[in-house]
C-alpha cells in the first residue's frame, strides 16, 4: 500500500461538459477517491501509532481527530464559469487555509493531445504565477499514461467476453477512443490496442468504428466487442450507441456488443490513487 502525504490536497482535473451526467459522475468519484484516501491515511496512521491489529472504531475516531481528512475536489478546463487556472488558484488557497502545502493536479484525460501537453501546463502556470510560490503545484501524469489502465481495460473487455462468447476465434475487440489531433497523441492508444489484442478505432479520425468493424468483419470474425475509451456516459457514447444501431442493421450476421465507458467506480478511483500518492 502506498503511503499517504499529509500535507497534500488533490485536485481533479476533467475536461469539462455541459452535460449534467459528466458532473454527476465526476463527484461520485471524487467521493470515491476521498473515502479511499481516507481509509488508506488511517491505516498508515494506525501503523504509526504502531497497532498491526485491526482498527477500531474508537481507534478511527481518534485518529481522524487528530489528523485532517484529506482535501479532494474536482475542476474543468471548458465549460465552466471559471478558468481553470482560477479554479486552481481558488482550491490551492483554500488548501493552504486548511495548512496543506502542496496541491497535486490529477488531469484525467486519456489521451497526450492539445489540451495535455499544451492547455493544463498553461493553465498551471497561470495558476503558478498568481499564487507566486505561496502554496506548491504538482501537475501529475495524464490518466491514461498510468500502467494499471491496461489492467482495468482488459478485465472490462474479459468480462464482456466470458458473459457473451464461447468461441474465442470468432471474436474480435474494438478498443474506441476519442482520438487526437496530435501525431503522437493516439500512439498510447495504439500500443494499449495492441497488447488488449484489440483494433483501435477512433471518434473523431481514422481508422473510425465503422471501417474497424468492416475490417473484422471481413476477417470473419462474428462477436464484436466496443469498448469506449472515454471516461463517462455522454453526448459522444450516446452518438457512439446511436451508429452501433445502424452498423448492426448494416451486418446483422455479426453481433455487436457495445460496453460502457469507464465509469466513476471503485476500480477507477483506485487507478487514479495510484498518481496521487506518488
Amino acid at each position: 500500500m502506498n503511503t499517504i502525504s499529509w500535507h497534500r490536497s488533490y485536485l481533479l482535473i476533467a475536461h469539462g461538459s455541459r452535460d449534467h451526467r459528466q458532473h454527476l459522475a465526476l463527484t461520485k468519484l471524487t467521493d470515491l477517491l476521498r473515502q479511499q484516501l481516507t481509509t488508506n491515511a488511517i491505516l498508515d496512521r494506525g501503523k504509526y501509532l504502531g497497532t498491526n491489529s485491526v482498527i477500531t472504531r474508537k481507534q478511527k475516531i481518534v485518529i481522524l481527530e487528530r489528523q485532517k481528512l484529506p482535501l479532494v475536489d474536482y475542476a474543468c478546463l471548458e465549460f465552466s464559469p471559471l478558468s481553470l487556472a482560477e479554479s486552481i488558484v481558488n482550491f490551492a488557497r483554500r488548501s493552504q487555509q486548511l495548512g496543506y502545502r502542496q496541491v497535486m493536479l490529477l488531469p484525467l484525460f486519456l489521451l497526450p493531445g492539445i489540451h495535455v501537453t499544451v492547455d493544463l501546463p498553461t493553465q498551471v502556470n497561470q495558476a503558478q504565477q498568481i499564487l507566486n510560490g505561496q502554496i506548491s503545484l504538482n501537475l501529475c501524469s495524464y490518466l491514461g499514461s498510468y500502467v494499471k489502465m491496461f489492467e482495468l481495460l482488459r478485465h472490462k473487455f474479459d468480462g464482456v467476453d466470458r458473459y457473451k462468447f464461447n468461441s474465442q476465434a470468432r471474436d474480435g475487440k474494438i478498443l474506441l477512443a476519442h482520438g487526437s489531433r496530435l501525431q503522437k497523441g493516439n500512439q498510447p492508444c495504439q500500443i494499449l490496442a495492441e497488447r488488449l489484442q484489440a483494433t483501435v478505432a477512433y471518434w473523431s479520425s481514422s481508422p473510425n468504428l465503422a471501417e474497424s468493424v468492416a475490417t473484422l468483419v471481413e476477417q470473419g470474425k462474428q462477436n464484436l466487442v466496443i469498448l469506449p475509451y472515454f471516461l463517462f456516459p455522454g453526448k459522444i457514447t450516446d452518438a457512439i450507441a446511436t451508429q452501433v444501431e445502424q452498423l448492426q442493421q448494416d451486418f446483422p450476421g455479426v453481433n455487436l456488443i457495445l460496453d460502457q465507458p469507464l465509469g466513476a467506480t471503485v476500480e477507477l478511483a483506485n487507478l487514479i490513487l495510484e498518481g496521487a500518492v506518488q
